[in-house]
Parts: C-alpha cells; structure tokens; sequence
C-alpha cells in the first residue's frame, strides 16, 4: 500500500500486489482526502478488509498456508523458463507498503 498525491494537498492510498518484479494495483481509493493520515488510515482499513481473519493473515486454504507458500505445479515445457515469483528481488527495500511512485 502506498499513499500517492494526485494534486496538491489531497491524498488517496492505492493498495499494489507484487509478483516477481512486477507490482499491479488491486484497489484505490474513489476520491482523495486532506491529509496524508487519513488516507494512510483508510487504505489500511481497505487492506484489513481484504482479510478473512485479521489474527491469522490471508491464507489460500482452510490448511492455514499463507497464500505466498502455497505450491506451485509447473507443466514440463515450463521448466526451462524462468518462474518470476523466484525471481532476485531488486536490492533497494521499501518500507513495509511498497514503492513510492
């Protein structure tokens, strides 16, 4: 999640995915707000309520894997091609909501 600046003074968080190297946009706000907090506060909210169960994270089945740990099955023609969600990260780190754009 990240909280972007449309014009001046008015905020609007947008909450990202990443797979591999890439990062797509699941949901943004519908308009922005007066204040950096205040979209930070409500794209969390958007984000707890993408979870089912807020004590145990997003989870991919009733098994309890997290849906980044769920196996993948791979077709034979496939394997000679690289798998982008095992692809080397980029080194630079952002801080715990994704890029600032």
């Amino acid at each position: 999640m990240y909280v972007e600046e449309p014009e001046p003074g008015r905020f609007q968080w947008v909450l990202t995915e990443r797979r591999g190297r890439d990062w797509s946009v699941l949901e943004k706000a519908a308009s922005p707000v007066g204040a950096y907090h205040k979209a930070m506060a409500e794209g969390l909210v958007a984000l707890q309520g993408m979870v089912e169960d807020l004590e145990r994270g997003p989870r991919t089945s009733d098994e309890g894997a997290f849906a980044s740990e769920a196996p993948k099955e791979r077709p034979a023609e496939a394997a000679d091609s690289p798998d982008p969600a095992r692809e080397p990260v980029p080194s630079k780190t952002f801080f715990g909501f994704g890029p600032a754009r």
